[in-house]
């Protein structure tokens, strides 16, 4: 996972998935479109890869969130 300000992006060989705070998807698709630019966030091609790429970023997410430790004051 990458994160910057306003949003956190995951890449795998094949695809690079950019999620944005505001909701706004972006996948590219590096075999294809190795410069990126061509957004297939609406291609119902990739709608498979599209799906698969959301529940990569929300599993390591959830994998590398690190909450804080209770520390109790007695």
């Amino acid at each position: 996972i990458m994160e910057f300000d306003h949003w956190k992006m995951i890449r795998n060989e094949r695809y690079r998935y950019v999620l944005r705070d505001n909701g706004v998807e972006i996948l590219f698709d590096l075999e294809n479109d190795p410069g990126e630019y061509k957004n297939q966030d609406e291609n119902p091609e990739y709608s498979e890869a599209l799906s698969a790429m959301r529940f990569e970023l929300a599993k390591r997410m959830i994998a590398n969130e690190r909450p804080l430790v209770r520390t109790w004051p007695y």
